[in-house]
């Protein structure tokens, strides 16, 4: 099959899928890119679209671009700074100026399309631990124009992008509170983080460097924070491991399930949700491990099979490491060695 039918194929999911997703139903055709179609790896943990149109996907061996005809392949190479630090890829992110950020499991780097280079940052609070942990879960860029990086054992970490000054912040509350999983930018409020760690959900205040626990109400153990999202009321949507999708109500302060009407004793409770993305009408796209796509909409509460069960039943892995809608309404799926 011919790259130009693949890129068809994909653009087709999308716009029946995005006309109809609150369809029990929708016409559909599907299609896999893999390594059959030059994908470095069948594992994709992190996929995005740049503003130039090209789509990007971290793989657990390699950074893939994609033009919609050819893929190309990036890879740490052993003495070659140029190069990325690490080719096992977690996290994909384009700032306001463009610079693509990548997190890996061995540091941090950006992408200049402009030279067609990396540059690889030291973000660990010591040049003498180099032998710890320096896995990279998640980036984001605040209204100043600072970059956030949140990583798997030294916290959180703020970095000037002109002077590449980098200043850590430590969460005192527990050991575990510094595994940070997902970082969001406050939609109502732009002084403040909301930090996803395994030992659950954190606000953080910019402005005094200053942690705060959310509280949980739901069970007797942390609540590990894979993914947030937010609504338009300020309310957040976590993806969670062992915990399904949780709502946080910013006026109460509490934390809430959320359910299909059917299944309010289900399994959903116990599972797993990696990813989150929010597609062209305000719903949310969720990942739920083993299991694949499912809708929530945050107006209704209603969370639903993304086009009934046949979507699903069609996705060669449901074992769903990445969802992203892209602007164009192309949703992409990233799946544990199926592509």
């Amino acid at each position: 099959m011919s790259k130009r039918i693949l890129q068809f194929i994909f653009t087709a999911i999308t716009v029946l899928a995005t006309n109809s997703l609150s369809a029990q139903e929708i016409r559909y055709r599907s299609d896999v890119i893999s390594r059959d179609d030059g994908l470095s790896n069948g594992s994709v943990t992190c996929v995005m679209k740049d503003r130039y149109g090209f789509m990007w996907f971290g793989t657990w061996n390699g950074l893939n671009r994609y033009d919609g005809y050819e893929i190309m392949v990036f890879q740490s190479v052993r003495n070659d700074t140029h190069t990325i630090s690490n080719s096992n890829i977690n996290f994909l992110f384009e700032d306001r100026e463009g610079l693509l950020w990548i997190g890996t499991d061995n540091g941090l780097n950006s992408y200049d399309h402009q030279t067609g280079t990396f540059r690889r940052y030291n973000t660990q609070p010591s040049a003498n631990i180099k032998h710890h942990n320096n896995r990279i879960n998640s980036i984001l860029q605040d209204r100043q124009g600072r970059i956030w990086i949140g990583s798997q054992e030294y916290g959180l970490a703020g970095m000037d992008k002109q002077s590449g000054e980098v200043k850590h912040y430590s969460n005192t509350h527990s050991d575990r509170s510094n595994n940070i999983i997902s970082l969001l930018v406050d939609g109502t409020d732009e002084h403040i983080l909301w930090i996803g760690t395994g030992d659950g959900l954190y606000s953080f205040d910019i402005r005094s460097g200053r942690f705060k626990l959310i509280q949980n109400n739901l069970t007797a153990n942390p609540v590990s924070v894979q993914s947030i999202r937010q609504d338009k009321r300020g309310n957040l949507y976590l993806g969670t491991w062992g915990n399904g999708l949780v709502r946080y109500e910013r006026k109460s302060g509490s934390l809430q399930y959320c359910f299909p009407e059917d299944e309010k004793e289900s399994s959903l409770q116990q599972s797993i949700i990696r990813s989150m993305s929010v597609d062209a009408n305000g719903k949310l796209l969720v990942s739920v491990w083993d299991r694949g796509l499912m809708l929530y909409d945050p107006l209704t509460g209603k969370l639903t099979n993304w086009g009934g069960t046949a979507v699903n039943n069609e996705l060669n892995n449901r074992s769903v490491s990445s969802v992203y809608a892209d602007p164009s309404g192309i949703v992409w799926v990233g799946t544990i060695h199926g592509g």
